[in-house]
């Protein structure tokens, strides 16, 4: 059984039962982010792949409010820049928010590798990419960035950008931002990707786009909101801004008509837009309207096949339907890209036990406790999904002799 499946007979055992209402909703939400982080965990999992994991994060101490709120800016369009990367994955911005609470910001910062090492663990990102931005008088923006590699085993390696741009065509700003950061990075932009790319094209929106961040995670909600409302007025068909609101309505608010609202404007855009699809898809799962999700992330599969995010979705979804050789396709996809977690073999291995490909199902039991039997020997031991597989010799051989 899948982790979603756990938190969600956990919190219905608690009373969390009214389909449709607000604890319900709030269970699939946990539920569904507790399985992408599990799905995601674990550098100790992590071993020589291609897909990449990025947390995007916002330096701003002795910044001005204005350079905190470009800042805002600058690196939420570079995150959503990378996010639609073949082969990489962003740590959502709620999520950094809840890791940061937790860790010293200022030793992020200063590059303490225990420290990256320790905040790559919870955060399940195999790079850390912080960002700081500021204006002297007049002059080009200063940009400053620390990148922090979590690489597999106790090593760790860092490096510094620094440079100075004009601002004054904030969308060739944003291009050299991203351009500068990328050519540190172990990830590439493939051929022709800024021709796919709508970023903002306003100053002024920009500037209200980072005062609504700023003021977001300052709790300045209607403050924020209201700065959103004069970018749009500025440049209306902004999609940074739609999908910023649109992921914000979703795991903030839980107001989920509205987020679908801001979705659909990107996701309607000409030659769709994955992102939008991905997120329009874990909204619809959010409302407990599994067909419409399943509808969304396929579509998201559709422009972006390599989405590590979007074939965990559909692998669960497809398990809870019972439609268990799509889930089986899904995860095998997932794999493909990411040999090492271990947690994408013991889903596998649930779901082709439960279809009864026993021999594919020890296999993949074999392999996740191979990689990570602290974390999954216990369930392993009592997950119903194996019970089919539970009187053989192989499976027994396999909890008996990968123990943690």
């Amino acid at each position: 059984m899948i982790f979603a499946e756990h938190i969600d007979k956990e919190m219905s055992a608690r009373g969390a039962r009214a389909p449709g209402s607000r604890a319900t909703r709030f269970r699939r939400r946990v539920a569904c982010l507790c399985f992408a982080a599990a799905v995601l965990a674990g550098a100790a999992t992590k071993a020589a792949e291609t897909y990449r994991t990025v947390a995007v994060i916002d330096y701003s101490e002795k910044l001005s409010a204005d350079d905190t709120a470009l800042t805002s800016a600058i690196n939420t369009s570079l995150a959503y820049r990378i996010e639609s990367l073949p082969g990489a994955g962003v740590v959502p911005e709620s999520d950094i928010e809840t890791y940061l609470r937790a860790a010293d910001i200022r030793k992020l910062w200063n590059q303490d590798k225990p420290a990256a090492k320790e905040f790559g663990r919870m955060s399940n990102a195999d790079l850390v990419v912080m960002g700081r931005h500021w204006r002297l008088s007049s002059g080009p923006m200063n940009s400053e960035f620390r990148v922090l590699y979590m690489p597999p085993g106790d090593s760790a390696r860092t490096s510094r950008i620094n440079f100075k741009s004009s601002i004054a065509n904030v969308s060739e700003y944003q291009k050299k931002i991203f351009d500068g950061v990328m050519s540190e990075l172990p990830i590439k932009a493939p051929a022709g990707f800024w021709a796919a790319q709508r970023v903002i094209r306003n100053k002024d929106a920009f500037r209200h786009f980072g005062r609504g961040i700023m003021n977001i995670n300052s709790q300045k909600t209607e403050a924020g909101l209201s700065d959103f409302d004069r970018a749009l007025k500025v440049e209306p068909d902004a999609r940074d801004i739609h999908y910023y609101l649109g992921r914000y309505f979703t795991t903030r608010q839980f107001d989920f008509n509205r987020a679908v609202e801001r979705l659909e404007k990107v996701a309607s855009a000409r030659g769709g837009d994955a992102g939008a699809q991905y997120w329009l898809g874990f909204t619809y799962y959010l409302k407990a309207d599994s067909q419409s999700a399943l509808k969304s992330f396929e579509r998201a599969k559709s422009l972006d096949p390599g989405s590590l995010e979007t074939l965990l979705m559909l692998g669960m979804l497809y398990n809870e339907k019972g439609d268990y050789e799509q889930a089986i396709k899904n995860y095998r996809a997932a794999l493909a890209l990411a040999p090492h977690r271990a947690s994408v073999w013991y889903s596998l291995a649930a779901a082709a036990a439960v279809s009864g490909k026993r021999d594919e199902a020890l296999a993949a039991l074999r392999r996740s406790l191979e990689l990570d039997a602290a974390t999954f020997h216990l369930p392993a031991r009592t997950d119903a999904d194996f019970a089919s597989l539970r009187s053989l010799r192989e499976f027994r051989e396999i909890i008996d002799g990968l123990k943690p």
